[in-house]
C-alpha cells in the first residue's frame, strides 16, 4: 500500500499501513522496527487521530524500552499517559500506567512497579474491567513473591483467583500458569486448584 501511487497525502490509507507494520513488528518483538514505524504513525494520529495516539504512542514506550533506553520509555509512555486523562479513556489510562510498571520492573525498582500496578488495577476494578484488574493482582503477587513478602503473595493470589472463579473469566495461558504457581506456593493453593479441575 505504502508502494502504490502518491498515497503520501492520504493520511488514513498511509496510517493504516504504518499501523500494519508497527502490530507484525509488535508480533516478531522487532523493536528496532516497530520505533521506526510507529514513530511515523504517532505524528500522524496527532494531527489526524487523536484516539489512536496514546495507543502509537504506547507502542513507542514498548520500542523504547525493550532497546533499553528506559529515558525515552518514560517519556513516551509520560505522552500516552496526558492524551489518555485529556481524553478521559481509561481503559489506556490503566494501560499507560502499566508502562511505568514495566519500565520500574525492568530496572529492578519493584516497590515502584508495585505502586503504578496497584494503580492501574484500582482503574481497571473501577471500571470493571474485571480480567484486566485480575492480572493486576497477578502481577502484583509476583512482585510480592520476588520480595518475598510471603503474605502478600498469599492474599494476592487467593484475591485473584476469587476474582476469576466470581466472574467466571478465562485467563491467557501465561496468566494461568503464574496463578496456578502462586497458589501452589501456599496453603491455599494447595486447597483450592485454579480451575477447580
Amino acid at each position: 500500500q505504502l508502494a502504490r501511487g502518491d498515497l503520501a497525502n492520504d493520511w488514513r490509507i498511509r496510517y493504516a499501513s504504518l499501523r500494519c507494520f508497527a502490530s507484525i513488528a509488535v508480533l516478531h518483538r522487532d523493536f528496532q522496527a516497530l520505533a521506526s514505524w510507529s514513530d511515523e504513525a504517532a505524528r500522524i494520529a496527532s494531527e489526524h487521530s487523536q484516539h489512536e495516539l496514546s495507543y502509537i504512542l504506547s507502542w513507542q514506550s514498548l520500542a523504547a524500552l525493550e532497546c533499553d533506553d528506559f529515558a525515552a520509555a518514560r517519556d513516551w509512555a509520560a505522552k500516552a499517559l496526558a492524551v489518555t486523562r485529556k481524553r478521559k479513556t481509561y481503559d489506556r489510562e490503566a494501560r499507560a500506567i502499566l508502562l511505568f510498571a514495566s519500565i520500574a520492573e525492568r530496572e529492578s525498582a519493584l516497590a515502584e512497579a508495585d505502586r503504578h500496578v496497584a494503580h492501574a488495577g484500582q482503574i481497571y476494578e473501577s471500571i470493571s474491567e474485571y480480567r484486566q484488574f485480575c492480572i493486576c493482582l497477578i502481577r502484583r503477587a509476583g512482585y510480592a513473591e520476588k520480595r518475598n513478602r510471603k503474605d502478600d503473595v498469599f492474599r494476592l493470589a487467593h484475591w485473584a483467583n476469587a476474582l476469576r472463579e466470581t466472574h467466571e473469566f478465562t485467563l491467557e495461558p501465561t496468566h494461568q500458569t503464574t496463578l496456578a504457581a502462586l497458589l501452589a506456593s501456599s496453603d491455599y493453593g494447595a486447597q483450592t486448584p485454579v480451575g477447580g479441575e
